[in-house]
């Protein structure tokens, strides 16, 4: 009998962190075919990802429109599926936009669909917009649903997915970070990356607080309140700084250089490779961001998060690591100073997952597939 294929359908950062050790496990079965396809979403990250874990995708798209949403990939990705006849299934994970056009496309083609990350919501379609609406369409053409938690299978089945279709498999974020830091405790690594990152600051790497704002949402009066807010407590702390990789997105780029031109405590450097990135997490004093896997990943990293949101899709998390502050100074300033000067309580690191997400999640592919 001819064996089954899947394509893991991936084009962004948290795409590749979370779905990458899923198909390192698919592509050894023996059961079932396993490809990927790279929509280049965030075509640099491709090449990083490419580099440092030394993982290359089997197929890649072109992308032609890049500076504004659009579902091109539905055509594309439905184009590859159509030439591709012995593909039975796609996974697709989360809420971007390379998540809900592969759906798209695998729904139009009459394939089976594994949906990764299914059932987070905050119950507002603008917030986080558009990836709460992106979620909910992914999660109603999609069979075979991987729900983090418990909380997120209740969500699907008030929503009509039926429990026979619903895993809880927990979030293989957790492995991610977990063999991340493992590689970072390596001595040469860690010294390396150190004297990389210091040299790129001019700093040692102690006393500052981590900032990523990037979510569309945020863009306009929030952005601007969230930055000032920063600059105002920057005032008091004094001797804190606050690195701030800027995301790409050329409004968020001019914005946060204009705000923060005279504050000397904020050093905006350029989006840092995973790696690096996950040094400055382990290293700061807490986060600040507007992130959804940040929210997870500080479970395991045990780091306050001050979410500049107004509402999370992880309540699972909320007032125990993960504070929604929003733009409001009065809020921002109260857990700012609560994070600062009071540790995080060592109990949270199994909330979303015991680090068997990955075996759990192809298990259950491999089981559907034959």
């Amino acid at each position: 009998m001819k064996k089954k294929t899947l394509c893991i359908i991936i084009g962004t950062r948290p795409e590749i962190i979370k779905l990458n050790k899923i198909s390192q496990i698919l592509k050894k079965e023996k059961k079932i075919n396993c490809i990927t396809l790279y929509t280049n979403q965030h075509k640099e990250i491709g090449k990083e990802f490419t580099r440092i874990f030394n993982y290359k995708f089997d197929y890649s798209l072109k992308r032609e429109i890049h500076k504004k949403l659009s579902f091109e990939f539905v055509d594309k990705i439905s184009d590859f599926l159509k030439k591709r006849q012995e593909i039975d299934s796609v996974m697709v994970m989360g809420d971007t936009l390379t998540g809900v056009t592969g759906a798209i496309a695998a729904y139009l083609n009459n394939k089976r669909i594994f949906y990764v990350e299914s059932g987070l919501r905050t119950g507002d379609f603008n917030q986080p917009w558009p990836e709460e609406g992106f979620r909910k369409m992914m999660s109603h053409i999609s069979n075979v649903h991987f729900a983090p938690t418990k909380s997120n299978k209740r969500i699907l089945i008030s929503e009509g997915i039926k429990n026979k279709d619903i895993f809880v498999t927990g979030n293989p974020v957790i492995e991610a970070v977990k063999d991340g830091l493992k590689f970072l405790e390596k001595i040469k690594i860690k010294k390396k990356l150190n004297i990389s990152l210091q040299k790129e600051f001019g700093f040692k790497l102690e006393n500052f607080v981590l900032v990523t704002i990037h979510r569309r949402e945020n863009f306009g009066e929030p952005f601007q309140k969230i930055c000032e807010n920063i600059n105002n407590i920057s005032k008091i702390y004094k001797n804190l700084n606050f690195i701030y990789p800027v995301h790409p997105n050329p409004y968020i780029n001019k914005k946060a250089r204009d705000y923060f031109k005279k504050n000397k405590n904020v050093i905006l450097i350029k989006p840092l490779d995973y790696f690096k990135f996950l040094r400055l997490m382990k290293l700061s004093k807490f986060i600040i961001s507007d992130s959804g896997g940040i929210q997870e990943e500080c479970s395991i990293l045990n780091k306050f998060v001050l979410l500049v949101r107004e509402k999370t899709e992880r309540p699972e998390i909320k007032n125990k690591l993960v504070f929604i502050v929003g733009s409001n100074y009065k809020i921002f300033k109260k857990k700012f100073t609560f994070a600062l000067f009071n540790k995080p309580p060592k109990k949270y690191s199994k909330i979303f997952g015991d680090s068997n997400s990955a075996k759990n999640i192809c298990k259950i592919v491999t089981q559907k597939m034959r």
